[in-house]
């Protein structure tokens, strides 16, 4: 029997439409399923389109983003062989790049897109949750390299305003520049809801479903709305929001931003008001019922079907432990929606901010191990001091995580000085950033930088050249 996992999946592939267009974003929604269903951070799941055997070490490997990915989720297309794809994946999965390999693909009686082909290493945790997507073929490779990942760091008056936010209201929203570990937070405390609910004021232990706005969305995939059945009848397909509502699942909005909320939420902002709301009518071939929104009193959330006043309803009653997270980037303007006042009165605010220079170097632990010993401590003092002269020029609008990157591609080749590799890999992880900052900033950041010894003249001018051409 097809899971929900399944039909998750197969609607956000089948959703996607032209796997070969050029979109950083297309297949925002397949991570988010794969990530839910594997219980792992977003950010940890990496999809690209492979249409051959031979570009799929291409394909996942083609960005940092891409090579520090937890989870590599390849989409076959325009008949691949897949028993190929199967072993380039085995042979990358063994040298540890990326740590996991799944291959998407059409069910060849069914037609659904369904994760056919699994690649872990052996002893690998994620090999169970694996099951929710119908039994794939699991090939596990013995003595696979791990990859270490960076602890989450959180100051302690953060720690507690998230905490209390979370204990004391439903609706929650983390805010802060990209790349400071907004998602990577909410999964921790998604743990928290799941393993220590008492900690947070919940009567039980309690999953969550993410889901990943973009510019496309509207009422009809936060909310729910009308749609056409398979045999061309009008139904009611319910939204993320009353998916989680039924399956007593809180909900995660990751970067929400991205989708011009105030539009979307319809109904929605009423609810978050405190008030229970109509939703209209269902369709008819399913029997005609009212759509009610309702604030339960238990812990709980259902979807129940009654009759009031001899009036058929569908209720969709949000417990008391349910809660909505959501994260938040208010700096990339230019991709993004502002919160209007009325929506951000509903939500609790907590700021994130970029992490300070002691415990950025701390954080620098787990990526170093992919640098030579003997380089390793130039490397960290290098960084280090980066950071620092960056954190200095433009405050809240740097990107950690685009720093802790630079590790891994510095240590991916061994040819050459390592002062030349780490100014490429730094080039390559925040150049794109740094062409959307100040000019004048940025060259009295360079001159400091180089009088400071930490890059030298040739290499800063070198560094400035080629991120001209990221503009």
């Amino acid at each position: 029997m097809e899971t929900n996992v399944e039909r998750m999946l197969h609607d956000a592939v089948d959703g996607v439409g032209d796997f070969s267009a050029p979109s950083t974003t297309k297949f925002r929604d397949v991570g988010a399923v794969i990530a839910q269903a594997l219980d792992v951070d977003h950010d940890d799941v990496y999809v690209a389109a492979v249409s051959k055997p031979g570009n799929l070490s291409v394909r996942l490997t083609q960005s940092v983003r891409a090579t520090s990915a937890r989870v590599a989720v390849a989409v076959l297309y325009e008949d691949v062989d897949v028993e190929a794809t199967l072993s380039s994946a085995s042979r990358m999965v063994s040298e540890g790049r990326p740590p996991h390999v799944l291959l998407v693909c059409p069910d060849e009686e069914t037609g659904q897109w369904r994760v056919l082909h699994a690649v872990v290493p052996g002893g690998s945790e994620l090999s169970v949750r694996l099951r929710q997507f119908g039994d794939p073929e699991v090939l596990s490779v013995q003595g696979a390299r791990a990859r270490p990942r960076t602890p989450v760091v959180m100051g302690a008056r953060t720690q507690r305003m998230l905490n209390s936010a979370v204990k004391t209201a439903q609706f929650v929203v983390l805010i802060g520049p990209p790349g400071t570990g907004k998602s990577t937070l909410v999964s921790t405390i998604l743990d928290k809801m799941r393993d220590s609910p008492a900690e947070l004021g919940l009567a039980g232990s309690h999953e969550a479903l993410w889901g990943t706005p973009d510019e496309s969305w509207t009422t009809r995939q936060l909310v729910g709305g009308e749609s056409i059945g398979g045999e061309g009848q009008i139904v009611f397909k319910p939204g993320v929001f009353l998916r989680a509502v039924e399956s007593d699942r809180s909900l995660v909005l990751d970067e929400l931003n991205r989708a011009d909320m105030d539009r979307v939420l319809g109904p929605l902002l009423t609810f978050l008001g405190g008030h229970d709301v109509s939703l209209g009518l269902s369709g008819p071939s399913e029997g005609t019922r009212e759509l009610w929104l309702i604030h339960g009193s238990e812990s709980y959330s259902e979807m129940r079907d009654r009759e009031v006043d001899g009036v058929r309803r569908r209720e969709y009653v949000v417990g008391t432990d349910f809660r909505i997270i959501g994260t938040y980037n208010g700096l990339d303007a230019h991709q993004v929606y502002r919160l209007g006042s009325a929506l951000g009165r509903r939500f609790r605010q907590i700021p994130i901010a970029p992490v300070d220079v002691p415990t950025f170097s701390r954080l620098l632990d787990t990526p170093l191990s992919h640098v030579q010993a003997s380089e390793q401590e130039d490397v960290r003092d290098t960084l280090t001091a980066l950071y620092d002269h960056h954190l200095r020029a433009f405050g809240e609008t740097i990107s950690p995580a685009s720093f802790l990157e630079i590790p891994l591609m510095t240590g991916a080749s061994r040819d050459g000085v390592v002062s030349l590799r780490l100014t490429e890999a730094y080039v390559a992880s925040v150049g794109g950033w740094l062409t959307r900052q100040d000019p004048e900033l940025r060259d009295e950041m360079g001159r400091d930088i180089v009088s400071a010894g930490v890059l030298t003249e040739e290499d800063w001018n070198w560094a400035i050249q080629q991120i001209r051409f990221l503009a």
